[in-house]
């Protein structure tokens, strides 16, 4: 590990571009898929025999820290525990947060949902061998998002501490969330103007104004958001199809990156659309209006077949496939060939196998899908 501040420790900002997907890839048949049949192999890997499943953070040994090691605020000096004991209490809680989560050696990088990255290493104080230290550190992302983390670390290593004072007023803003504040129901014609600005913002060269826009669709059409988000998926779907259109291309696209370390901007502009897929699903599930629109634009095949994609994908973006394993058993209805089932329900399974083992959030989705297929 460098021996760098925390502070210092962040990964600087890039300016991205993403290309304009091919509208022929709505007409895409299903047998030209790169997934083999049986599910198992993805863009030309075998994702079951690659897939590495960790059970567990298996350590030998921990390295002493050096002379000129930099010990940053957010350390932990744990006693009492041993580093295997420590290490299994670490990833039952990254399983349990469904924390994306890749352990090498002594150390651990981790990715949220939220695209918060941090790393987790185990080692010895340089002078007193009964202490171990759990150095904890944020790469990038949200600095409050990472105090949740932090805090949960410390709660599931030191359950006998007292909780830290700086989390005390965490109480507070929870006990505010969940007051019954009235809805206020909001215009059409806001709504539509919003949703006019999101689709002249989506069509930009500019990365940070497509996720800006992608973001507050989101919202708009996001349960949590009563008072938007009937009349802005219905508005979508009737009036605005050209947001679904974009959304589904989008989602078409996919992304692939070779590690946890890599630049995530593509996947998490995935994460955006296969969200607000899954809103209109959930708005429009039982009514013909959503299934119509995809049988004109001949993308309901290919769609199915990018989505299965994604859960195939769990051990690098679990994530996303949480949102795709949603996808898939709100369009099951869709699935016009026994073809795209048997496709269906072997990623799922494969999901679901992965996410028992890693990734908790994962295996719930993916057993929810299962049994709305009746599997």
């Amino acid at each position: 590990m460098e021996d760098v501040d925390d502070d210092n420790n962040e990964t600087k900002p890039r300016l991205m571009s993403v290309a304009v997907a091919d509208r022929s890839l709505l007409k895409l048949p299903l047998s030209e898929s790169k997934i083999c049949r049986g599910g198992r192999e993805v863009g030309g890997v075998d994702v079951l025999k690659e897939s590495k499943f960790d059970k567990t953070w298996e350590i030998i040994d921990i390295p002493t820290a050096s002379s000129n090691y930099r010990r940053s605020r957010t350390v932990i000096e744990v006693s009492g525990r041993s580093m295997h004991e420590i290490a299994r209490i670490i990833f039952a809680s990254n399983k349990a947060r469904s924390i994306h989560a890749v352990y090498e050696g002594t150390t651990v990088k981790c990715k949220t949902s939220s695209y918060l990255k941090f790393m987790i290493r185990l080692l010895y104080p340089a002078k007193n061998v009964d202490l171990i230290l759990v150095d904890v550190r944020r790469v990038s992302g949200c600095a409050l998002a990472f105090r949740d983390e932090h805090h949960a670390i410390i709660q599931a290593i030191s359950p006998d501490e007292n909780t830290p004072q700086q989390f005390s007023m965490m109480k507070s803003f929870a006990d505010l969330e969940s007051m019954d504040i009235p809805d206020i129901p909001m215009e059409e014609d806001i709504i539509e103007r919003n949703l006019e600005i999101s689709i002249a913002n989506l069509d930009s060269k500019m990365y940070d104004t497509r996720i800006i826009a992608l973001q507050d669709l989101l919202l708009t059409t996001g349960p949590e958001s009563k008072e938007t988000s009937s009349q802005a998926c219905k508005l979508i779907l009737d009036k605005y199809k050209k947001i679904l259109e974009h959304v589904v291309i989008d989602i078409m696209k996919r992304v692939e990156n070779t590690g946890i370390n890599d630049d995530d901007s593509e996947e998490y502009q995935r994460s955006l659309t296969l969200s607000i897929l899954g809103n209109l699903l959930s708005f429009e599930n039982n009514s013909p209006t959503l299934d119509l629109l995809m049988q004109k634009t001949h993308c309901t095949g290919t769609l199915i077949e990018s989505l299965v994609w994604y859960v195939y994908m769990a051990p690098k973006y679990p994530w996303n496939a949480c949102l795709a394993a949603k996808c898939l058993r709100l369009l099951a209805p869709d699935y016009s060939t026994q073809q795209a089932y048997v496709e269906v329900d072997s990623s799922l399974k494969f999901a679901k196998c992965y996410g028992n083992v890693s990734y908790d959030l994962l295996e719930k989705e993916a057993n929810e899908a299962l049994l709305v297929l009746g599997v």
